[in-house]
Order: C-alpha cells, then sequence, then structure tokens
C-alpha cells in the first residue's frame, strides 16, 4: 500500500493547502441528530442492514483505481498487498451501510441538498461505523463526477463535493488525519476537502463506535 501511496503523492496530488479542510464546513446535529441515533439503533438491531467491507481488496476497486491511473491492475494489486504492510491491509476496513428507507431518504436527501447546496438527484450518501481496533489507511480519493469506470478516464469535476459528517462528538481513541492534520470534530460537524489532493486516513484504538455520513454530489 506504501508504493501506492507514495504513486499518489508524485502523480495524483496537485497542491499541499490542506489547512483550509480542517474546520467544518457546517453543522447538523439539529437537523439530524435524532436521525442519527435512530440509524445507530437500527444499524445494531439489524433492523438496517449493514457489512464490513475493506474497500482496497475489493476486485472492481483494483480494477477502476488501476485504469484511472494507467497502472496494470496486477502492479496496483501488489503495491496494495505488500507483505511488509500485510497487517495493516489484513485488518482495514469499516462497517457500511447503503440502504435506507424510503421514509427515512425523504428526510436526509432534501436537508442535505440545501444545507450543502447540492442537487438532490446526484446526491449518494452512506454511513460508515468505524468500530474498535479498525482503521482506514492514509490516502488519496479518486473520486470522478459519473459512474466509476475501467476507461482510464482521470477526469475531476470541481463541481462535484465529498463531505464526511460525525454523528457524535470526539471520543478517546479515535483519529482522523485530514492533511498533516488531525480533525477535532463534534457532533454533526461536516466536513470538506480537495479530494485529488488531500490524503488522510483515519483509526479508531478506542472504546466507541465512530459513525459518520459520507455524502458525494454535484454543486447546485
Amino acid at each position: 500500500m506504501k508504493r501506492w501511496y507514495e504513486w499518489q503523492h508524485r502523480f495524483q496530488k496537485k497542491n499541499n493547502d490542506w489547512y483550509q479542510w480542517t474546520k467544518p464546513v457546517a453543522n447538523l446535529q439539529a437537523e439530524f441528530g435524532l436521525l442519527f441515533h435512530e440509524i445507530k439503533d437500527k444499524v445494531r438491531s439489524g433492523r438496517i442492514n449493514s457489512w464490513f467491507e475493506n474497500v482496497f481488496y475489493r476486485e472492481d476497486w483494483n480494477a477502476r483505481t488501476a485504469a484511472g491511473a494507467n497502472l496494470e491492475p496486477t502492479t496496483l494489486y501488489q503495491w496494495v498487498h505488500e507483505y511488509r504492510y500485510k497487517d495493516l491491509m489484513d485488518t482495514a476496513g469499516i462497517i457500511k451501510v447503503n440502504e435506507f428507507p424510503l421514509e427515512m431518504d425523504r428526510k436526509i436527501r432534501p436537508v442535505l441538498a440545501k444545507k450543502l447546496n447540492l442537487k438532490a438527484d446526484t446526491i449518494k450518501y452512506y454511513v460508515h461505523n468505524e468500530s474498535p481496533g479498525h482503521h482506514f489507511p492514509m490516502h488519496f480519493d479518486r473520486n470522478r463526477w459519473g459512474e466509476f469506470k475501467t476507461d482510464g478516464d482521470t477526469t475531476y469535476n470541481p463541481k462535484y463535493g465529498l463531505f464526511i459528517i460525525f454523528f457524535d462528538d470526539w471520543k478517546d481513541g479515535q483519529a482522523f488525519q485530514m492533511g498533516d492534520r488531525f480533525l477535532e470534530w463534534k457532533a454533526g460537524d461536516v466536513y470538506t476537502w480537495d479530494h485529488e489532493s488531500t490524503p488522510h486516513g483515519s483509526c479508531n484504538f478506542g472504546y466507541e463506535d465512530r459513525y459518520t455520513m459520507l455524502v458525494n454530489g454535484e454543486y447546485a
């Protein structure tokens, strides 16, 4: 994984202007506080489907990422599975939720569109639970507007935004690095970043689940 991270530093990153992304751009606790509690309760009770995922080990991630970087899929696979970092990568991942009841979506989507200035019909959102003992290694995103493909298209659309919303106040042992600094979040805080050029990663070596909502969409 280190060689892939170094490749991104060298060939993908366009700037080191990271400090601006360490401050929240909004807070949605008033709008989503009760809803976040409901989501966590339904995930814990199994009333909303969730599963553990290590995206770096997915074949489709390897295929589309290699194509976008003009690398051979076998090369990227070898970089991600480098034996020296086997323990790091084998234990990476999050508990993911990306299917929500219609009545819940009707509460979420309009608020995200209004508060984050996004086109409602372009919004995609997911809930991540980084439970104690799990982590997400340092990386750069390779998000592009539209569906991921394996056609080598590496165009980044500046009208396309990424956001992360924290469900709860920071707790002991929870860390999220953005650029070269660590975030200090409160419940409902919303952060965004230059997904082409800002490295980030997270871990939970505490004792409480760390829930977030990941949001992407096209600016209105």
